[in-house]
């Protein structure tokens, strides 16, 4: 929680502690910066940890390093943030002068903490978190109001979704299973699937161990929905790993026909491969994306193919909590490169007349409908089915964001 939760919020805190410097442009040590912002994210977002206990530990770990003036420097900071800060049920009358924090709450300071450009990208920027470039775009295609509402969605924790492996269990089954083990399940829509308000102490569910479940956020299930592979057929899972969409391939496919599951990362494929060992698949070939052309050119082309592609990881940022500092604008242009030579490798294997399914977990056009569109005019042979853009979202269920476009090939 300290670990995800500081870095989730790691922009918003850096702006807290300039704020409370002596100088803007005042030089902090690296490990004391993520000594205050550590301590801070306790002070600020967590409701069991007191302010007094925060910032003794902060103060006691810098110490730690032998460093009396850092010690006495964390403890002048913190001390300062505390006397300013108060806890109220709306937001200040400036809002650069608070910040949101759980439950619909914000913490009021006496002094602005952020940019003084309400409700401009780079306010937004430095009050959730998520770099300008970003925001900008999403100001740009969706409006302030949306993308304030997205900003927050992406730093809230997102719930774990477990769904039965039917081959296996079915869904009653494995809901008296989670509740016997103390979880507090809310079944989706269709009533195949259930969500965890806290997946503490999943990893130890026998279930989950014995291969009769696995865990799968709700957006992935739609692209395996969109492909609906049958029995007998032969199916190619290009980018596999670590296999969640593989494993509800699998059982869609009732453990019959040809499933070949391919990354291009061996330590991937060895991940890949210990689940479908786990979930006893024995329809599931786990192969290296390279050998793809071989396998078709000596087995017979497929019947349907799945394109989970590598992507900037925008819809699903509240997961993923460090992406956001490491994907930069320039990254989408490569990153289109690859997804279409991994959508034309997946469509030159493919049989005529075969359903072919792309999806991301972006929420960047560049990846997305720009993608299939560009493909089309490649592939005249191809025909756009359906296509689908999802936000993330917390309600009803928590899904993340992504896009799944279905393609079929002309016979």
């Amino acid at each position: 929680e300290l670990v995800l939760g500081t870095v989730r919020h790691q922009m918003t805190l850096d702006a807290i502690i300039t704020a409370f410097l002596r100088r803007p442009d005042q030089a902090v040590d690296v490990e004391v910066r993520e000594v205050l912002r550590t301590a801070l994210y306790q002070m600020l977002f967590l409701d069991r940890i007191p302010v007094h206990a925060a910032v003794k530990s902060a103060v006691d770990l810098a110490r730690s390093r032998g460093d009396r003036p850092a010690a006495g420097f964390v403890n002048a900071v913190l001390r300062s943030v505390d006397r300013s800060m108060k806890t109220a049920s709306e937001p200040p009358a400036h809002p650069p002068e608070g910040i949101r924090i759980r439950d619909g709450r914000w913490v009021h300071f006496d002094r602005a903490v952020l940019p003084k450009t309400h409700p401009l990208p780079e306010y937004l920027a430095a009050a959730y978190s998520h770099p300008v470039w970003l925001v900008r775009r999403w100001v740009a295609r969706f409006g302030h109001e949306k993308t304030e509402a997205l900003l927050q969605t992406n730093n809230l924790r997102p719930r774990v979704t477990i769904r039965p492996m039917q081959i296996h269990t079915d869904a009653d089954a494995l809901r008296v299973e989670l509740e016997a083990a103390g979880f507090d399940v809310q079944a989706n829509s269709t009533g195949d699937a259930f969500q965890l308000a806290s997946a503490a102490g999943l990893a130890d569910l026998a279930a989950l161990a014995k291969g009769r479940c696995h865990v799968m956020d709700l957006t992935a299930m739609v692209a395996v929905e969109s492909l609906s592979p049958s029995p007998d057929s032969r199916v190619l899972d290009l980018c596999a790993a670590p296999g969640g969409k593989t494993l509800m391939l699998a059982d869609r496919m009732a453990d019959r026909g040809v499933l070949v599951a391919c990354d291009i990362s061996t330590d991937k494929m060895d991940r890949l491969a210990d689940n479908v060992r786990r979930a006893r698949l024995h329809c599931v070939h786990v192969r290296h994306a390279e050998a793809v052309a071989k396998i078709a050119a000596e087995d017979g082309m497929f019947d349907f193919a799945l394109v989970d592609a590598p992507c900037s990881n925008t819809g699903v940022l509240a997961r993923r909590v460090d992406a956001r500092y490491r994907l930069g604008e320039q990254d989408l242009v490569s990153l289109a490169k690859l997804q279409f030579d991994v959508l034309t490798t997946a469509a030159g294997v493919l049989a005529p007349g075969g359903v072919l399914v792309y999806s991301t977990c972006s929420l960047e056009p560049e990846e997305n409908s720009q993608m299939i569109h560009r493909f089309l005019r490649a592939r005249k042979d191809f025909t756009l089915d359906t296509e689908r853009s999802t936000l993330p979202s917390p309600d009803p269920l928590w899904h993340d964001g992504g896009y799944v476009a279905r393609l079929v090939r002309a016979q």
